[in-house]
């Protein structure tokens, strides 16, 4: 019996007894931290981007496609080594941010999207997280981030990273 398949029988034999569970953790696969000045934007939606010492700010009003092949807004591409890495696994986008109402969301550019994840914002700096089931990378066309404003109010975002986790058995006990 490997040392994973006992840890795991081992967990569940203490759970039954009444005991508490052993800590988990998360294994990261693969990860990205975003450098906010390095985008790209969808120019004929016409934004208002500004990039400073506290971080991106976007203006506008932008219209989402619903199609995963276009995206609007504000664009982050990942590297190639994290969309192999999140094909078939977990990619949990993380987002900090304030000011006006915005949506976000990770696009396969091939396969399939996470649909637009959208969040109100205050005065203060907020972090906001969603996870996407990635499907089967087919030709690897690029995964991106893309973040839209809802409203004309400014959004200030002071930090994105994308961090994959394996889907199935990922999970290792903590020592």
């Amino acid at each position: 019996m490997n040392k994973k398949l006992l840890t795991f029988a081992l967990a569940g034999l203490v759970a039954a007894c009444g005991q508490p569970e052993p800590e988990v953790e998360e294994v990261v696969i693969a990860s990205f931290e975003a450098d906010l000045a390095d985008y790209f934007a969808d120019w004929s939606q016409a934004p208002s981007i500004n990039v400073d010492e506290t971080g991106l700010t976007l203006q506008g009003d932008y219209q989402r496609e619903a199609s995963h092949q276009v995206t609007s807004g504000i664009v982050y591409r990942l590297p190639d080594e994290v969309e192999y890495a999140a094909s078939e696994n977990i990619a949990h986008v993380s987002i900090t941010a304030r000011g006006g109402p915005y949506a976000v969301n990770y696009f396969t550019m091939e396969v399939g999207h996470a649909g637009w994840q959208m969040y109100e914002t205050s005065e203060d700096f907020a972090e906001q997280e969603f996870s996407f089931e990635v499907p089967a990378m087919v030709d690897g066309l690029s995964d991106v981030i893309s973040i839209v404003p809802l409203s004309s109010e400014p959004v200030q975002v002071s930090d994105l990273s994308v961090r994959v986790t394996m889907k199935d058995g990922g999970a290792q006990p903590a020592e």
